[in-house]
């Protein structure tokens, strides 16, 4: 079993990932402090060529120990990406694109010997990267849930990304109902959206699990799956989302999911008869959204197999 070095994953829910996988590898999580995360991504904004040497030298320092024939795997972050160029003798170098990677090709660039994987269907048409399923880090917490009775009707997370105009109309549109939108980050008048500067990822799980419906405000042209959708299909929530392409996953089904055109399309009876219809339960195996389906199945995969669970289209 090769040993495999995790960059980047930081977050809480990022910490998940990394557990689901323990079971099944041999980890070693390397944490940049994040003193030096951002320390070295405001030298990435001033010189380029000044942040690849910091970066080579905190790198070489960080994989002190470092095992030959490793492999690396690194999330989206710059700081975590920069560690694919040591130039160390890896099995293997694997990023995770958490994000969308549309427009970023300028600012990160891309390393030939890295195997890059998105959620993002166009991008990996765009860039070549290969595929995986979009997955949910809170699994098995919201599995394991007791139920809750659902006291909030309309539920959103995030940050802000552009989606503030279209998160306003949506709290007008909703303010009879009892509604939780939450952005991370942003200061803004409207009373109906709460402007947070941080939220536990179990927090938000116990969130998921007290809502009705879930919104799901997707950047201007992506095309992936965010997170939330796999939250409220594991959590057996209903979701109103402006991505149509969740209508290609077998999983869609109009009494769980409502897709968003306009805000102005929607009409309270329709809004009325969404909430009151019972959701038909999904007949397949939830287990190929797990983190640790996904990550495994990204770890183990071969050129010459299919895409990693490619298969939910």
């Amino acid at each position: 079993m090769s040993k495999i070095y995790i960059i980047g994953f930081n977050s809480d829910y990022g910490l998940l990932d990394i557990e689901s996988l323990k079971a099944d590898n041999d980890l070693v999580h390397i944490v940049v402090h994040r003193y030096i995360v951002s320390f070295l991504i405001r030298t990435f904004r001033i010189s380029k060529s000044l942040f690849k040497a910091l970066a080579y030298i905190f790198g070489k320092y960080y994989f002190r120990g470092f095992v030959k024939g490793s492999i690396i795997v690194t999330d989206d972050n710059i700081v975590s990406l920069s560690f694919h160029s040591l130039g160390k003798p890896a099995a293997r170098n694997i990023a995770i694109l958490r994000n969308v990677f549309k427009g970023r090709i300028e600012k990160f660039g891309l390393e030939a010997h890295v195997d890059y994987f998105s959620f993002d269907k166009d991008d990996c048409d765009k860039y070549q990267f290969k595929f995986y399923n979009q997955y949910c880090s809170g699994f098995n917490i919201l599995k394991q849930a007791s139920a809750t009775s659902a006291n909030i009707d309309f539920y959103f997370l995030g940050r802000d990304k552009g989606r503030m105009s279209l998160l306003t109309e949506l709290s007008k549109k909703l303010d009879s109902y009892d509604c939780s939108i939450r952005v991370v980050g942003n200061l803004n008048s409207n009373p109906n959206i709460e402007s947070v500067c941080y939220v536990p990822y179990i927090e938000h799980l116990q969130y998921v699990n007290r809502s009705k419906v879930i919104l799901d405000i997707v950047q201007e042209g992506q095309k992936g799956l965010t997170m939330r959708v796999i939250e409220a299909l594991v959590a057996e929530k209903k979701l109103i989302t402006n991505n149509v392409s969740v209508k290609d996953f077998d999983f869609y089904n109009e009494s769980q999911f409502m897709v968003l055109h306009r805000v102005d399309d929607i009409k309270n009876s329709d809004l009325e008869r969404f909430l009151s219809t019972p959701i038909v339960a999904y007949n397949s195996s939830l287990e190929i959204y797990s983190p640790q389906v996904v990550l495994n199945g990204i770890i183990n995969y071969n050129d010459s197999k299919e895409k990693v669970a490619e298969s939910a289209f």
